[in-house]
């Protein structure tokens, strides 16, 4: 986000405007929207979705940004993991903003706990009326380069990031389900979960674009569309 990161953050720019085009694509193909994203911390995720607030804030980050995943102009200002965070303001960046969905995935959740997620998740949109968008944050690993946030540059962290790299742009479930969960836990990976919840969501191969694969700041960053017909 502009606020958090600065505007003379140059070198985000074509992430920024690779999250653009990709939200004015979907926001016209999908009036319905879930976010999948791991909490901030290994404690258990809110018994019901519905727990998660509507509204929070990038105080943490040192900003008072408010972001919101419905129209809701009531709502308190509640905890949202970053991930929700991240979710409302890609929401914002769409003209006719949808209202979103949250799907709070514990940290540490294993194969098996994220594939029944993603099939409930199927089962939820399979159930919506009309088309719908599954918006998946989550980082890639963060051993990226010497400025990383995670202690400098490790190659078998490149090497990790050249697989999610791959699974991302092949637009094959098995390939985001055939990540390594060891690797990726040990190299900061987070997305991995949320990856697997998208995954075992999916309903085959999909068709894809990819607006976005670096690592400007020694982590992962990937925009990617993945579209189903």
């Amino acid at each position: 986000m502009p606020e958090v990161s600065g505007p003379g953050v140059g070198e985000l720019e074509p992430i920024r405007s690779a999250v653009a085009q990709a939200v004015a694509e979907q926001a016209a193909l999908s009036g319905s929207w879930w976010a999948v994203g791991s909490d901030d911390a290994p404690a258990p995720a809110p018994a019901a979705e519905s727990a998660v607030p509507a509204t929070g804030s990038f105080g943490g980050f040192g900003v008072d940004r408010r972001v919101a995943l419905v129209d809701d102009p009531g709502a308190p200002v509640g905890h949202l993991p970053t991930a929700m965070l991240v979710a409302g303001w890609v929401r914002e960046l769409a003209t006719r903003r949808p209202a979103v969905t949250p799907v709070v995935v514990t940290p540490g959740a294993d194969g098996d706990q994220c594939s029944r997620r993603g099939a409930q998740l199927a089962a939820e949109i399979a159930a919506a009326p009309g088309d719908a968008a599954l918006l998946v944050v989550g980082d890639g690993a963060i051993h990226l380069s010497e400025r990383a946030p995670g202690g400098g540059r490790e190659p078998a962290a490149v090497e990790l990031q050249e697989q999610i790299d791959a699974a991302l742009a092949s637009g094959d479930p098995a390939a985001l389900r055939a990540l390594p969960v060891e690797s990726c836990d040990r190299w900061g990976a987070s997305g991995w979960a949320p990856w697997q919840v998208a995954a075992a969501c999916a309903p085959g191969p999909a068709t894809v674009r990819v607006g976005y694969s670096g690592a400007p700041f020694g982590v992962g960053y990937n925009v990617v569309t993945w579209r189903f017909r």
